[in-house]
Protein backbone atom coordinates (compact mmCIF):
# COMPACT_ATOMS: atom_id res chain seq x y z
CA UNK A 1 0.00 0.00 0.00
CA UNK A 2 1.02 3.63 -0.61
CA UNK A 3 0.56 6.43 1.05
CA UNK A 4 1.60 10.09 0.86
CA UNK A 5 1.63 12.53 3.09
CA UNK A 6 1.66 16.31 2.87
CA UNK A 7 2.07 19.18 5.48
CA UNK A 8 1.34 21.92 3.40
CA UNK A 9 5.31 22.52 2.38
CA UNK A 10 6.53 19.13 1.34
CA UNK A 11 5.22 15.60 0.42
CA UNK A 12 6.39 11.95 0.86
CA UNK A 13 5.42 8.65 -0.06
CA UNK A 14 5.88 5.46 1.93
CA UNK A 15 5.28 1.81 0.49
CA UNK A 16 3.63 0.29 3.68
CA UNK A 17 2.99 -3.57 4.43
CA UNK A 18 0.94 -4.19 7.23
CA UNK A 19 1.53 -8.04 7.30
CA UNK A 20 5.45 -7.63 7.16
CA UNK A 21 5.81 -4.57 9.67
CA UNK A 22 8.06 -2.45 6.51
CA UNK A 23 7.99 0.71 5.45
CA UNK A 24 10.10 2.10 3.10
CA UNK A 25 10.38 5.26 0.99
CA UNK A 26 9.07 5.18 -2.15
CA UNK A 27 8.15 8.31 -5.33
CA UNK A 28 5.45 9.32 -5.75
CA UNK A 29 3.64 8.01 -8.54
CA UNK A 30 0.48 7.27 -7.16
CA UNK A 31 -0.77 6.60 -4.13
CA UNK A 32 -3.47 4.24 -2.29
CA UNK A 33 -4.23 6.87 0.60
CA UNK A 34 -3.62 10.32 1.10
CA UNK A 35 -2.89 11.84 4.81
CA UNK A 36 -2.54 15.39 5.33
CA UNK A 37 -0.62 15.97 8.78
CA UNK A 38 -1.95 18.69 10.38
CA UNK A 39 1.34 21.14 12.04
CA UNK A 40 1.91 21.37 15.74
CA UNK A 41 1.02 24.68 15.77
CA UNK A 42 -2.30 24.43 14.87
CA UNK A 43 -3.15 22.02 17.42
CA UNK A 44 -3.02 21.98 21.47
CA UNK A 45 -3.10 18.75 23.57
CA UNK A 46 -3.81 17.35 26.96
CA UNK A 47 -2.12 14.14 28.80
CA UNK A 48 -5.06 12.81 31.27
CA UNK A 49 -4.91 9.92 33.60
CA UNK A 50 -8.05 8.04 34.13
CA UNK A 51 -8.54 4.78 37.17
CA UNK A 52 -10.47 2.78 34.58
CA UNK A 53 -9.99 1.46 31.10
CA UNK A 54 -13.72 1.82 29.95
CA UNK A 55 -13.10 3.63 26.36
CA UNK A 56 -16.64 4.63 25.99
CA UNK A 57 -16.71 6.17 29.57
CA UNK A 58 -13.17 7.97 28.94
CA UNK A 59 -14.66 9.45 25.49
CA UNK A 60 -17.41 10.87 27.11
CA UNK A 61 -15.70 12.43 29.91
CA UNK A 62 -13.25 13.85 27.41
CA UNK A 63 -15.96 15.52 25.50
CA UNK A 64 -17.42 16.93 28.33
CA UNK A 65 -14.27 18.29 29.78
CA UNK A 66 -13.82 20.26 25.69
CA UNK A 67 -17.29 21.36 26.23
CA UNK A 68 -17.06 22.94 28.90
CA UNK A 69 -13.11 24.30 29.01
CA UNK A 70 -13.39 28.07 29.62
CA UNK A 71 -10.71 28.52 26.87
CA UNK A 72 -12.04 26.86 23.79
CA UNK A 73 -16.12 27.51 24.52
CA UNK A 74 -16.64 29.82 22.09
CA UNK A 75 -14.57 28.06 19.58
CA UNK A 76 -16.08 25.30 17.40
CA UNK A 77 -13.29 22.40 17.82
CA UNK A 78 -12.53 18.91 16.87
CA UNK A 79 -10.49 16.51 19.28
CA UNK A 80 -9.07 12.73 18.79
CA UNK A 81 -7.93 10.64 21.40
CA UNK A 82 -4.61 8.18 21.71
CA UNK A 83 -4.53 5.66 24.51
CA UNK A 84 -2.41 4.09 26.43
CA UNK A 85 -3.18 1.39 29.22
CA UNK A 86 -0.95 1.24 31.88
CA UNK A 87 -1.28 -0.36 35.95
CA UNK A 88 -3.57 2.49 37.19
CA UNK A 89 -5.78 2.51 34.14
CA UNK A 90 -5.62 4.65 31.27
CA UNK A 91 -3.44 7.78 29.67
CA UNK A 92 -5.00 9.30 27.25
CA UNK A 93 -3.26 11.78 24.83
CA UNK A 94 -5.68 13.94 23.88
CA UNK A 95 -4.78 16.27 20.39
CA UNK A 96 -7.24 19.17 19.69
CA UNK A 97 -7.53 21.55 16.63
CA UNK A 98 -10.26 24.22 15.22
CA UNK A 99 -12.61 23.16 12.98
CA UNK A 100 -11.57 25.44 10.66
CA UNK A 101 -7.97 24.27 10.09
CA UNK A 102 -9.73 21.02 9.11
CA UNK A 103 -13.06 20.62 7.52
CA UNK A 104 -10.95 22.25 3.99
CA UNK A 105 -9.37 19.35 3.71
CA UNK A 106 -12.30 16.71 3.93
CA UNK A 107 -12.73 16.18 -0.35
CA UNK A 108 -8.70 16.31 -0.74
CA UNK A 109 -7.07 13.58 2.18
CA UNK A 110 -8.61 10.24 3.51
CA UNK A 111 -7.61 11.37 7.16
CA UNK A 112 -5.91 14.55 8.87
CA UNK A 113 -3.18 13.51 10.95
CA UNK A 114 -1.38 15.48 14.12
CA UNK A 115 2.21 16.20 13.71
CA UNK A 116 2.32 16.35 17.76
CA UNK A 117 1.13 12.21 17.32
CA UNK A 118 3.11 11.53 14.06
CA UNK A 119 6.66 12.04 16.05
CA UNK A 120 5.15 10.32 18.94
CA UNK A 121 4.36 7.12 16.58
CA UNK A 122 8.23 7.37 15.77
CA UNK A 123 9.60 6.90 18.87
CA UNK A 124 6.76 3.88 19.68
CA UNK A 125 8.03 2.54 16.18
CA UNK A 126 11.49 2.99 17.07
CA UNK A 127 10.62 0.64 20.72
CA UNK A 128 11.80 3.58 22.71
CA UNK A 129 10.49 3.20 26.74
CA UNK A 130 12.48 6.14 28.24
CA UNK A 131 14.10 9.13 27.86
CA UNK A 132 13.55 13.06 26.84
CA UNK A 133 13.75 13.73 22.55
CA UNK A 134 12.98 16.26 20.50
CA UNK A 135 12.07 17.44 17.04
CA UNK A 136 13.37 20.60 16.08
CA UNK A 137 13.21 22.26 12.65
CA UNK A 138 13.49 26.22 12.48
CA UNK A 139 11.79 27.93 15.56
CA UNK A 140 10.10 25.87 16.80
CA UNK A 141 10.82 22.42 18.59
CA UNK A 142 8.38 19.25 19.99
CA UNK A 143 9.61 17.69 23.41
CA UNK A 144 8.56 14.39 24.39
CA UNK A 145 9.71 12.80 27.69
CA UNK A 146 8.84 8.84 27.88
CA UNK A 147 8.44 6.75 30.49
CA UNK A 148 7.73 2.54 30.20
CA UNK A 149 6.04 3.27 27.17
CA UNK A 150 4.08 5.84 27.90
CA UNK A 151 3.91 10.07 27.12
CA UNK A 152 4.80 11.74 30.50
CA UNK A 153 5.31 15.22 29.47
CA UNK A 154 4.62 16.74 25.61
CA UNK A 155 5.30 20.32 24.81
CA UNK A 156 5.47 22.62 21.80
CA UNK A 157 7.81 25.27 22.16
CA UNK A 158 10.67 27.94 20.75
CA UNK A 159 13.76 26.20 19.72
CA UNK A 160 15.80 28.44 22.35
CA UNK A 161 13.51 26.71 25.20
CA UNK A 162 14.05 23.60 24.28
CA UNK A 163 15.27 21.04 27.72
CA UNK A 164 18.16 18.66 27.66
CA UNK A 165 16.79 15.66 25.19
CA UNK A 166 18.24 13.79 22.47
CA UNK A 167 17.36 14.92 18.72
CA UNK A 168 14.75 12.38 17.22
CA UNK A 169 16.31 10.48 13.59
CA UNK A 170 15.14 7.95 11.39
CA UNK A 171 18.08 6.07 9.22
CA UNK A 172 17.44 6.69 5.68
CA UNK A 173 14.69 9.51 6.13
CA UNK A 174 15.41 13.27 5.85
CA UNK A 175 15.37 15.29 9.35
CA UNK A 176 12.24 17.39 7.72
CA UNK A 177 10.33 14.13 6.21
CA UNK A 178 10.35 12.54 10.31
CA UNK A 179 6.57 13.78 10.77
CA UNK A 180 5.63 12.53 7.40
CA UNK A 181 6.96 9.46 8.08
CA UNK A 182 5.59 9.10 11.17
CA UNK A 183 1.95 9.85 10.02
CA UNK A 184 2.57 7.10 6.99
CA UNK A 185 3.45 4.74 10.55
CA UNK A 186 0.30 4.60 12.06
CA UNK A 187 -0.96 1.65 9.44
CA UNK A 188 1.95 -0.39 11.58
CA UNK A 189 1.70 1.11 14.73
CA UNK A 190 -1.83 2.18 15.65
CA UNK A 191 -2.25 4.99 17.26
CA UNK A 192 -4.45 6.90 14.57
CA UNK A 193 -5.34 10.33 14.80
CA UNK A 194 -7.81 11.56 11.73
CA UNK A 195 -9.85 14.60 12.67
CA UNK A 196 -11.50 13.92 9.67
CA UNK A 197 -13.67 10.55 11.55
CA UNK A 198 -16.01 10.96 14.54
CA UNK A 199 -14.31 8.89 17.08
CA UNK A 200 -17.30 8.94 19.27
CA UNK A 201 -20.00 7.58 17.05
CA UNK A 202 -16.82 5.36 15.23
CA UNK A 203 -16.76 3.65 18.78
CA UNK A 204 -20.24 3.82 19.85
CA UNK A 205 -21.59 1.66 17.04
CA UNK A 206 -19.82 -1.37 18.09
CA UNK A 207 -20.68 -1.07 21.31
CA UNK A 208 -24.18 -0.70 20.28
CA UNK A 209 -24.46 -3.95 18.42
CA UNK A 210 -22.65 -5.62 20.99
CA UNK A 211 -25.36 -4.21 23.49
CA UNK A 212 -28.65 -5.38 21.29
CA UNK A 213 -26.60 -8.62 21.31
CA UNK A 214 -26.31 -9.13 24.80
CA UNK A 215 -29.44 -7.65 25.72
CA UNK A 216 -31.39 -10.14 23.79
CA UNK A 217 -29.32 -12.91 25.16
CA UNK A 218 -30.54 -12.09 28.46
CA UNK A 219 -34.13 -11.27 27.88
CA UNK A 220 -34.04 -15.18 26.21
CA UNK A 221 -32.15 -17.28 28.74
CA UNK A 222 -33.70 -15.04 31.81
CA UNK A 223 -37.36 -14.16 30.98
CA UNK A 224 -38.57 -15.57 34.16
CA UNK A 225 -36.64 -12.97 35.93
CA UNK A 226 -37.79 -10.13 33.92
CA UNK A 227 -39.65 -8.57 36.73
CA UNK A 228 -37.32 -9.00 39.51
CA UNK A 229 -34.65 -7.48 36.97
CA UNK A 230 -36.44 -4.45 36.23
CA UNK A 231 -37.03 -3.52 39.72
CA UNK A 232 -32.98 -3.48 40.20
CA UNK A 233 -32.77 -1.79 37.05
CA UNK A 234 -34.77 1.01 38.66
CA UNK A 235 -32.94 1.06 42.05
CA UNK A 236 -29.91 1.66 40.07
CA UNK A 237 -31.10 4.60 37.90
CA UNK A 238 -32.57 6.43 40.98
CA UNK A 239 -28.54 6.00 42.23
CA UNK A 240 -26.89 7.02 39.43
CA UNK A 241 -29.57 9.80 39.22
CA UNK A 242 -28.31 11.08 43.05
CA UNK A 243 -24.85 10.79 41.33
CA UNK A 244 -25.32 12.98 38.66
CA UNK A 245 -26.96 15.71 40.96
CA UNK A 246 -24.30 15.70 43.62
CA UNK A 247 -21.91 16.30 40.90
CA UNK A 248 -23.70 19.22 39.10
CA UNK A 249 -23.99 20.87 42.58
CA UNK A 250 -20.27 20.53 42.91
CA UNK A 251 -19.38 21.33 39.85
CA UNK A 252 -22.08 23.37 37.96
CA UNK A 253 -21.58 23.63 33.71
CA UNK A 254 -19.31 20.54 33.47
CA UNK A 255 -21.69 17.36 31.85
CA UNK A 256 -22.05 14.57 34.25
CA UNK A 257 -20.77 11.32 32.59
CA UNK A 258 -19.06 9.13 34.75
CA UNK A 259 -20.17 11.26 38.20
CA UNK A 260 -18.12 8.94 40.96
CA UNK A 261 -14.78 8.88 38.72
CA UNK A 262 -15.28 12.54 37.19
CA UNK A 263 -15.46 13.61 41.36
CA UNK A 264 -12.05 12.01 42.16
CA UNK A 265 -10.61 13.34 39.35
CA UNK A 266 -11.34 16.84 39.72
CA UNK A 267 -11.10 17.54 43.31
CA UNK A 268 -9.10 14.58 45.76
CA UNK A 269 -7.41 15.76 48.16
CA UNK A 270 -6.47 12.44 50.72
CA UNK A 271 -3.44 11.18 52.98
CA UNK A 272 -0.46 10.54 50.87
CA UNK A 273 1.85 7.76 51.87
CA UNK A 274 4.53 10.26 53.06
CA UNK A 275 5.28 11.66 56.12
CA UNK A 276 4.23 15.23 54.79
CA UNK A 277 0.11 15.80 55.92
CA UNK A 278 -2.13 16.82 52.65
CA UNK A 279 -3.44 19.50 54.45
CA UNK A 280 0.01 21.41 54.71
CA UNK A 281 0.84 20.76 51.23
CA UNK A 282 -2.38 22.72 50.21
CA UNK A 283 -1.39 25.30 52.64
CA UNK A 284 1.91 25.71 51.26
CA UNK A 285 0.48 25.79 47.75
CA UNK A 286 -1.90 28.78 48.66
CA UNK A 287 1.22 30.68 50.12
CA UNK A 288 3.18 30.00 46.79
CA UNK A 289 0.14 31.06 44.69
CA UNK A 290 -0.21 34.47 43.04
CA UNK A 291 -3.24 36.53 42.86
CA UNK A 292 -2.71 36.12 39.07
CA UNK A 293 -2.41 32.32 39.22
CA UNK A 294 -6.07 30.98 39.13
CA UNK A 295 -6.57 27.17 39.73
CA UNK A 296 -9.13 24.67 37.93
CA UNK A 297 -8.26 21.37 39.51
CA UNK A 298 -6.66 20.51 42.40
CA UNK A 299 -5.46 16.65 42.92
CA UNK A 300 -3.20 15.71 45.65
CA UNK A 301 -3.42 12.00 46.80
CA UNK A 302 -1.06 8.71 46.86
CA UNK A 303 1.96 11.07 47.13
CA UNK A 304 1.08 13.01 44.51
CA UNK A 305 0.63 16.54 43.40
CA UNK A 306 -1.80 17.74 40.31
CA UNK A 307 -2.63 21.10 39.80
CA UNK A 308 -3.92 22.03 36.74
CA UNK A 309 -4.37 26.50 36.35
CA UNK A 310 -4.61 29.57 34.16
CA UNK A 311 -1.73 32.35 34.60
CA UNK A 312 -0.97 35.55 32.81
CA UNK A 313 2.25 34.11 31.51
CA UNK A 314 4.95 31.77 31.08
CA UNK A 315 7.05 33.64 33.54
CA UNK A 316 4.39 33.54 36.28
CA UNK A 317 3.94 29.76 35.94
CA UNK A 318 7.94 29.58 36.01
CA UNK A 319 7.82 31.05 39.46
CA UNK A 320 4.98 29.01 41.18
CA UNK A 321 6.70 26.28 39.84
CA UNK A 322 9.96 26.80 41.58
CA UNK A 323 8.21 27.78 44.62
CA UNK A 324 7.21 24.10 44.88
CA UNK A 325 10.72 23.40 44.65
CA UNK A 326 10.20 20.92 47.87
CA UNK A 327 7.81 18.63 46.00
CA UNK A 328 9.76 18.81 43.00
CA UNK A 329 7.40 20.65 40.87
CA UNK A 330 7.52 20.62 37.26
CA UNK A 331 5.26 21.71 34.52
CA UNK A 332 4.49 19.03 32.03
CA UNK A 333 1.87 21.31 29.94
CA UNK A 334 1.58 24.80 28.69
CA UNK A 335 -0.92 26.26 26.28
CA UNK A 336 -1.70 29.65 25.37
CA UNK A 337 -5.19 30.77 24.59
CA UNK A 338 -6.35 34.78 24.83
CA UNK A 339 -3.47 36.18 26.31
CA UNK A 340 -3.23 33.45 29.04
CA UNK A 341 -1.58 30.47 29.63
CA UNK A 342 -2.87 27.69 30.51
CA UNK A 343 -0.63 25.22 32.91
CA UNK A 344 -0.15 21.94 34.12
CA UNK A 345 1.83 21.22 37.18
CA UNK A 346 3.26 17.69 38.63
CA UNK A 347 4.90 16.86 42.04
CA UNK A 348 5.85 14.80 44.68
CA UNK A 349 5.10 14.59 48.47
Amino acid sequence: MIIKVTNGFSESCFKVNPLKGEIDSVSCKKSDRDFFLLESEKTTFRIMDFPFKDKHKILKIIEGEVKSNPFLKEKEVVYRSVFFENREGMRVFAVIALKDDVENFEDKFDGVDSEVVAILRVLLWKGIKSGSFHFKTGKKAVFIKMEYGIPEVVRVLPSEQLPLSEEIKVEGVEKDKIPLFGSALQLLVGREVNFLKDEVSSFEAPLLKVGLFLSLSVLFLCGAFSFRGWVFKKKIGEIFRMEKELFSEKFPGTPSVDPLNQLKGMMSVKKGKGTVDSFKVLNLIGKEKSKSVNFLKIDISDGAIRLEGEAPDIDTVERFKNGLKEFSGKVTETVSLKGKVRFKIQGRF
